[in-house]
């Protein structure tokens, strides 16, 4: 039996909905502004990941942009946090149905302790995939920190795959 992943809009705070043009005119701008705004995503009943952001645009054509910060964390059987992660801005394709996360990027991994820190990263939902073309630095809690050039992976970093590896040095443990 297949059911339709379930999309749900909580906390809204403030919304604006923007006024059409005359006819003859075009407009390009967003057509729903949204302060303080949580978005959960579950599939058959159980929560599979929360965005939370201070402002958010949407867009005729279904992008979304997120503005004044994002917080997004992802849930393993709809109860534990398996990784989180938080950016400056974020914006989201429609057509492409691809998130893209910008500005001091960090994600952690709670079930395999590691961070990821990088300036750029796409998430596709679709295939459960994170990536960047960015360099970026993973740190695992034993203190060893890998950095590249490139980098794929598993949304939950079970797999991945990193261009021009450098290294694994020691340092402090995660707090």
């Amino acid at each position: 039996m297949y059911t339709k992943p379930f999309l749900l809009l909580t906390s809204l705070a403030a919304t604006t909905i923007f006024a059409w043009p005359q006819s003859g005119h075009s407009y390009n701008g967003p057509i729903l502004a949204s302060t303080r705004l949580e978005t959960v995503y579950s599939e058959h009943g159980k929560i599979k990941w929360r965005l939370v952001t201070q402002q958010s645009l949407q867009y005729e054509n279904g992008d979304k942009e997120f503005l004044e910060g994002i917080y997004i964390e992802f849930l393993e059987d709809g109860t534990d946090i398996s990784w989180a992660g938080s950016a400056q801005e974020g914006h989201f394709s429609a057509e492409k149905n691809l998130y893209m996360f910008t500005g001091n990027v960090e994600l952690k991994n709670f079930t395999e302790p590691k961070k990821l820190n990088t300036e750029t990263l796409y998430w596709d939902p679709e295939k459960k995939e994170i990536y960047t073309d960015t360099a970026f630095k993973v740190e695992a809690e034993d203190g060893k920190i890998l950095t590249g050039q490139s980098f794929t992976a598993q949304q939950d970093f079970s797999h991945y795959h990193i261009v021009k590896p450098q290294g694994s040095l020691p340092s402090k443990p995660i707090k």
